[in-house]
């Protein structure tokens, strides 16, 4: 029998002390992409199919103040009341956007503001994840992790969109400088077998919970795919395959 009188830590405990780790390092992340570009550069919007970095900062933080802190943090302390409608991007159900080809123009609020804004949120949140019960982390797990998916996408975006913003520009900017390539080791690449057969996948999160969904459209009715194969692999480098027991279809080498 063990000796070490310490209590174990509860899986609720291990699963919010992760995700606050990451909810800190996916913020950090997205402002580390924004911190080569100047407030000149972040507010440009080179067509409407464009986004300025600053409006990038400010939409994600939209949706965890929107969706998170407004409805769970208790004595939560609204930023700024005109950032939602500024902020918001297609969410109907939340209210009137301002319109998406005309976000280069909100020269105010300034990135200054933007930047407090980030931090205010982000304290909020840190406190939320310290503070809430068992039952409520559980029940806002999910949402602050698609939180996160949700900045990452933004972070893709915000590349993305500040490569056609330089390329506009007749002095040629450049995003960061051209790095030398490196040679790196990486872990040992190995293949597993997974039995074929149908598996379900999808999600049957259909948005009537008082909350957005927890899935995104294009995964939402879940249904059983068939593997083509009667002996499946998958690579287990790459996450996106899935992993044995994660439900999602695998076949062939991938």
């Amino acid at each position: 029998m063990p000796t070490d009188s310490a209590p174990r830590r509860r899986p609720e405990t291990d699963r919010r002390a992760a995700l606050s780790v990451r909810f800190k390092a996916v913020r950090a992340q997205t402002e580390a992409i924004a911190e080569r570009l100047s407030a000149e550069d972040q507010q440009v919007q080179s067509m409407p199919d464009v986004s300025p970095t600053k409006w990038h900062l400010a939409h994600v933080t939209w949706f965890f103040e929107t969706f998170v802190l407004k409805p769970h943090a208790t004595g939560y302390a609204e930023f700024h009341p005109d950032y939602n409608y500024l902020f918001n991007s297609y969410y109907e159900a939340v209210g009137p956007r301002h319109a998406r080809p005309d976000r280069g123009l909100l020269t105010r609020p300034p990135l200054d503001d933007v930047m407090a804004y980030r931090a205010h949120v982000d304290t909020a949140m840190e406190a939320l994840l310290d503070d809430a019960g068992d039952d409520a982390f559980s029940e806002l797990e999910d949402l602050i992790e698609l939180g996160l998916h949700h900045e990452q996408q933004h972070q893709e975006l915000a590349l993305m969109d500040i490569k056609h913003v330089f390329s506009c520009n007749p002095m040629s900017p450049a995003y960061r400088r051209k790095e030398p390539a490196g040679v790196r080791d990486t872990h040992k690449l190995d293949w597993f077998e997974i039995a074929g057969g149908a598996y379900r996948i999808g999600s049957d999160d259909d948005g009537s919970k008082a909350r957005p969904m927890t899935c995104w459209s294009a995964t939402s009715r879940s249904h059983r795919a068939p593997s083509p194969t009667a002996n499946s692999w998958s690579s287990s480098r790459t996450a996106a395959t899935g992993r044995p027991g994660s439900g999602m279809p695998m076949a062939g080498r991938w």
